[in-house]
């Protein structure tokens, strides 16, 4: 039995947390919808730090894991995503 899809995660980077999820599952407004539910948010920002996020295995320890990450760059393992911060001046 395969698992469901993925189609939002948050992430974490310096300058908080955000909240990509992936264009072919939704509309920007959507997303919006669903970063501030994962974010636990009233308002939240689209940012374009990220374009999109990559998946694979992440090495450590002896063993390995399939995740996400963001990334700017646009590659074979790259899937389009929009990205959302909280936004505290609103």
């Amino acid at each position: 039995m395969s698992k469901p899809a993925v189609n939002a995660m948050v992430f974490q980077d310096g300058k908080g947390y955000l909240c990509a999820v992936r264009v072919d599952f939704c509309d920007e407004a959507k997303a919006a919808e669903i970063a501030k539910e994962n974010l636990i948010a009233v308002n939240v920002k689209r940012t374009n730090e990220y374009k999109y996020h990559g998946f694979g295995k992440a090495i450590g320890d002896d063993s390995y894991e399939n995740t996400w990450w963001l990334t700017e760059d646009l590659n074979t393992k790259s899937i389009p995503v929009y990205v959302f911060r909280e936004d505290f001046d609103a």
